[in-house]
């Protein structure tokens, strides 16, 4: 019984218990994410050329392989979310007891340990573990792929049939799965060529050929999905900070996890271990990890845009055992010193910095329907409107699943344009007004709801995800607006001191406002809104009211609202507003200036009658999940 009972099978299977305990609380709340929600609507098809067609090949931009699987599994069990998260949830548990494997195999039970306990307790390692999507599965399918190889031709330990299978296949399920594990897969094959032996160079050409004809039915969705190339519909190109970011990240943002990872490393200087061996393992690492990162980096700058924290989960555990691999196996009690002051410190800062729980837990989809359904109740479903921008196909699985009529609420999208959306307004006979959403294509509606609603009786904000509860009248239990108001600049042209009221036609550039920014927010995650009044006997058609967001002069925002965009049809006084959002606005420092000025580009006249600027305190956990939460 001793023999089974020591310290690293104690300590590993405590990581496994609270792995599994991160990844089944509360599973029936689990964050469900856009991209699983699509998954699950390409599901369900009459056939298999239909599947890969609409499934596949129309709409993704990954190896079919996962959403074969989860079609099949869908068709078995049934459209539950939990039951659509569990395989992966189990292919994550499976990564972390092979990371400690391949850790060991590779260096040393405590390696294999302090893998294991990142791939358990980081934040980056549990979110991309609970999507449905293809990466807790790429993630063990890489970690087997290296434990058979590893076995099969650098060790040559174990049955050598059943590790030359298990490299076969595992390599085959990494290019199924994400072609990024399809890239790991040729890296490891590449790089075996020059640490196997002679007498194994038959099996190993063989081996990858079996690999290679596995994938042949593959073939032709691989050329057409490599021929759109990347996201930079929404996913901008990666800047040079980003690896320092990805680091930050993994150690969720917080100085409590950098020294523990320096103190890791201190730890190996005392009970530093190499050998001539190690060091080739090292090499290995080195080589798998430096052109992983430089030809996603390099390709996402030069070609098109791939590279996020997503795509480098697949050698994620490879670069915790470079970074830990000069350590010597350590003493029992050390080792349960260790990794006791490592999950400590790792599951604070998991609550406390990454707020993990409260982010993870609380789907603003779902949210904004439950919360409007609420408030609907509590101030009479006649006194209130509700509008809501949320995707329809998952609105819709929210609304059957919380058992609520669609009538309820109201699209945001509905308006086509400002002036039609101020008409609804204007016309509006209700005392409360909800409006929410997952983002807002045009921001500036929350100010102009404003404006015939002014009392902001209540904000709530979820991982991407806004909902803002105005009233006509102040509630007696609400002394002002429910967000936080950090500056305030009115300018009434009325007033003599103000400026020119009137705008003549050889006046084209207007100041109304410019000061540091930095002195003005309290984090990136605030934003700027902007309201001008301004009146004129004609449509003024070319004038537009511009916010320069500059760094040293040198300008990195720049967003404009056309006076057009929100003239009426009659002649009185128009009110143009304009939102900034500041997370959408790289590189604001202590260097960074706001600058508001009308452009008056066709020369044209009119007045101006007011103009107002507010920055409010925003959603502090917008980004939340994968960026730096604002203290």
């Amino acid at each position: 019984m001793k023999k089974y009972l020591t310290t690293d099978r104690i300590l590993l299977i405590f990581i496994l218990a609270a792995a599994s305990f991160l990844r089944f609380y509360n599973i029936q709340n689990l964050y469900v994410h856009f991209d699983e929600f699509s998954a699950l609507f390409r599901t369900g098809y009459d056939n298999f050329h239909e599947l890969i067609r609409k499934g596949v090949v129309e709409t993704d931009t990954h190896p079919a392989g996962v959403q074969v699987f989860l079609n099949y599994w869908v068709e078995f069990f049934g459209r539950s979310m939990i039951r659509f998260k569990l395989p992966f949830i189990l292919m994550g548990l499976g990564a972390v007891y092979m990371s400690y494997k391949v850790g060991r195999l590779w260096f040393n039970p405590t390696v294999g340990l302090i893998t294991a306990l990142f791939l358990c307790f980081t934040q980056y390692a549990l979110t991309y573990t609970l999507f449905a999507r293809p990466y807790a599965t790429g993630l063990l399918f890489s970690l087997l792929l290296v434990w058979f190889w590893s076995k099969a031709f650098l060790f040559q330990k174990g049955n050598q049939k059943i590790n030359l299978t298990g490299y076969i296949l595992s390599g085959a399920m990494c290019a199924y799965d994400h072609y990024f594990a399809l890239f790991f897969l040729i890296l490891v094959g590449i790089s075996g060529l020059f640490v196997i032996k002679k007498n194994q160079i038959l099996y190993y050409v063989l081996s990858n050929l079996a690999i290679f004809i596995l994938f042949i039915p593959h073939l032709n969705i691989f050329f057409i999905q490599f021929g759109k190339g990347g996201v930079e519909s929404w996913l901008a190109k990666p800047t040079p900070a980003f690896f320092i970011e990805y680091i930050q990240y993994i150690l969720h943002f917080s100085f409590k996890m950098y020294m523990v990872a320096a103190g890791l490393l201190i730890l190996s200087i005392f009970h530093f271990h190499t050998s001539s061996h190690s060091r080739k393992r090292q090499i290995l690492l080195f080589s798998w990890l430096i052109i992983t990162y430089l030809t996603a980096y390099f390709y996402s700058i030069y070609c098109s845009a791939v590279l996020q924290y997503s795509v480098l989960i697949f050698t994620f555990p490879f670069l915790i055992m470079l970074v830990y691999s000069f350590i010597k196996d350590l003493k029992p009690l050390l080792k349960i010193v260790t990794a006791t002051v490592f999950i400590l410190i790792a599951f604070y800062t998991l609550i406390d910095n990454r707020q993990y729980f409260q982010i993870m837990y609380h789907s603003g989809y779902k949210e904004l329907l439950s919360e409007s359904f609420d408030l609907r109740a509590k101030f009479g479903g006649d006194l209130v409107t509700v509008l809501l921008n949320e995707p329809h196909h998952i609105q819709n699985y929210y609304l059957d699943e919380l058992d609520l009529q669609s009538d309820y609420f109201k699209d945001l999208n509905d308006f086509k344009d400002y002036k039609q959306f101020e008409e609804y307004l204007n016309n509006l006979k209700t005392s409360y007004f909800i409006i929410g959403g997952v983002g807002f294509n045009k921001p500036a509606y929350i100010p102009m709801a404003e404006s015939y609603f002014p009392f902001m009786i209540l904000e709530k904000n979820w991982f991407l995800c806004d909902l803002y509860v105005f009233s006509k009248d102040e509630p007696g239990s609400f002394k002002g607006p429910a967000d936080q108001i950090l500056f305030e600049f009115n300018k009434e042209f009325t007033r003599s001191d103000a400026g020119p009221k009137k705008i003549g036609g050889d006046m084209e550039y207007i100041n109304l406002f410019t000061m540091p920014i930095d002195s003005l927010i309290s984090h990136w995650n605030n934003r700027i809104e902007l309201k001008l009044n301004f009146t004129s006997n004609q449509i003024v058609e070319e004038a537009e009211l511009v916010c320069e967001i500059s760094n040293r002069d040198k300008p990195v925002a720049w967003q404009t609202s056309r006076f057009n965009e929100f003239y009426g049809s009659n002649h009185n006084t128009t009110s143009l507003y304009q939102v900034i959002q500041l997370s959408n606005i790289p590189q604001i420092n202590e260097a960074t200036d706001c600058k508001v000025y009308i452009w008056n580009r066709g020369l044209e006249e009119f007045e101006l009658q007011q103009f107002k600027i507010q920055i409010r305190d925003g959603n502090p956990i917008l980004y939340g999940l994968f960026e730096q939460i604002p203290p």
